[in-house]
């Protein structure tokens, strides 16, 4: 099995050949069957990948077979049954060939699939995908789908290196950042308590129609930009995000919150008001040629500016709430039109309270920093 990859790096002039994407796929049949695929994208001309079975009925052994393709022109082969030594099992096996891929190839971006077809024991068998090393993954994009376990997603979490730089808009600086998309996965909660999600180095997107938000699903998450389309988000966990923009707990390069959210109960989706409670915000009307998201959502809705330290909207558009930040360049050509006074919302009753919670995150940032 490592061959292909010895093959593959004596083809390459470079120490550590760069890829555009790896995928790992791993899967589990209703009998119990494991399938381990890997892809390696070299170019768009140039694929490699390779396929590993082992059956219930034959536990000790494991086919597979390979396919490249190289400027339209294909190639395939199989491997050999190779028979698993005594005290190896086929996950041990494949473990090594993924991390051999790991340490030796550096790629922009590593795409995650689990799929199990055994329903009711998704943790249990996600667990035993993947029980190799993961060295430190500097990667521009890392796409995770289907995972439940949760310590196989912080297990490569956890070893992700934001790798991709961008020029700050609010610093000029350099910096860099990682884009990560999560599908169908579960222990969102656990997820966002990872170090990784709070630094702010994240653009984050996540999309589980199954999944019901907590009010504190957004209390740690921190970065440019959020997308988050799930079947319940509570009024209360989007006014918890807003009043930490107005605490100034998010990084000054954040832009950007999109919700969607998929239920059909009318009396179960999100409310303006509820999200809005306790927060300084006025109605207003815009006119710019600046490009900007709450724009592009149905004319008919009304646009809120939220009052804070930087200049920010938000709107609610049927099941979609967006919340955004605009550059600090592009400010000067927005030009707000007030449609109603600034309302306090129980602001005056909570001022005190407010500035003294903004007090403490300033002193808790001081003594972190």
């Amino acid at each position: 099995m490592e061959r292909t990859c010895k093959c593959l790096l004596n083809l390459s002039r470079s120490t550590k050949p760069c890829l555009l994407q790896l995928t790992l796929h791993f899967t589990t049949t209703w009998n119990l069957d494991h399938i381990v695929e890997v892809t390696a994208q070299f170019s768009v001309d140039h694929v490699f990948h390779a396929v590993f079975m082992c059956k219930n009925k034959a536990p000790n052994w494991i086919t597979g077979g390979w396919s490249t393709e190289r400027k339209k022109k294909l190639s395939s082969g199989s491997f050999e049954p190779e028979k698993l030594r005594l005290g190896v099992n086929f996950v041990e096996k494949t473990s090594r060939y993924i991390e051999y891929w790991l340490k030796n190839f550096q790629f922009d971006a590593l795409k995650i699939r689990v799929e199990n077809l055994i329903p009711g024991k998704e943790s249990e068998i996600q667990q035993m995908n993947y029980i190799g090393s993961i060295p430190p993954l500097r990667v521009k994009k890392f796409i995770l789908q289907g995972a439940n376990n949760i310590r196989f997603i912080l297990n490569f979490l956890n070893a992700l290196v934001p790798n991709q730089v961008i020029i700050s808009p609010t610093t000029g600086k350099k910096k860099k950042i990682i884009d990560i998309e999560m599908v169908d996965v579960g222990k969102l909660d656990q997820i966002f308590h990872c170090n990784l999600m709070s630094k702010g180095s994240v653009n984050f997107k996540f999309h589980r129609v199954s999944t019901h938000f907590s009010q504190k699903t957004l209390t740690y998450i921190n970065g440019p930009t959020m997308d988050f389309v799930a079947r319940k988000i509570p009024a209360e966990t989007i006014n918890c995000f807003l009043r930490r923009w107005s605490r100034e707990e998010l990084i000054d390069d954040f832009r950007l919150l999109t919700i969607t959210e998929t239920t059909e109960w009318k009396d179960q989706k999100m409310s303006m008001s509820d999200i809005l409670k306790g927060v300084r915000y006025q109605q207003v009307a815009l006119d710019t040629h600046v490009e900007l998201n709450i724009l592009k959502c149905d004319k008919n809705c009304k646009i809120f500016q939220i009052l804070g330290y930087r200049m920010a909207f938000c709107v609610l558009s049927g099941s979609q709430f967006i919340f955004e930040v605009p550059d600090l360049s592009d400010c000067e050509q927005i030009e707000i039109i007030p449609q109603n006074p600034v309302v306090n919302d129980d602001f005056d009753r909570q001022r005190s309270r407010l500035y003294l919670e903004l007090f403490r995150g300033r002193l808790v940032r001081f003594f972190n920093s």
